[in-house]
């Protein structure tokens, strides 16, 4: 289905991100017959972040995932600098913090592997769930006013 139509709206990043990652999830555990399930769901990913700049990050971070799973290792970290600079430019922390940590778990520096993780870990405890509490704080907010 993501190779014929085009994703219809923002609302489909989830899933179509999801179907990618969990064939390159299988791809990557050793079952190579996903391989081209996971090609094709990512190139779906990525015209889809051609028309919805929210996809963006998602999908330099599964390009990297598939540059890693292929050997081509420059690739792989090209893409996900590329990733974390989009997810900071559109504010995206979870999408920052899910890059940051498949950089830190595939960095060959000990440095850059503590340098990553560190910011990943701090995204997802600080920066994701303080971006979730506002708006969740703002929300109630105007439900109260609401009432």
């Amino acid at each position: 289905l993501l190779q014929r139509l085009p994703p219809a709206s923002f609302h489909t990043l989830l899933g179509t991100a999801s179907a990618a990652e969990i064939y390159l999830d299988l791809w990557e555990s050793g079952s190579r017959e996903y391989e081209d399930h996971a090609r094709a769901a990512v190139r779906g990913l990525n015209r889809f972040a051609l028309a919805c700049r929210i996809a963006r990050p998602r999908a330099w971070l599964l390009r990297g995932r598939i540059a890693w799973q292929e050997g081509r290792t420059k690739n792989a970290r090209r893409a996900w600098a590329k990733g974390i600079r989009d997810a900071q430019r559109l504010d995206m922390p979870l999408e920052e913090a899910r890059i940051e940590r498949q950089a830190g778990i595939h960095a060959a520096d000990p440095a850059a592997k503590i340098e990553h993780l560190t910011r990943s870990r701090y995204l997802f405890q600080n920066g994701a769930a303080d971006f979730e509490a506002k708006a969740s704080a703002e929300q109630l907010g105007n439900a109260r006013t609401a009432v």
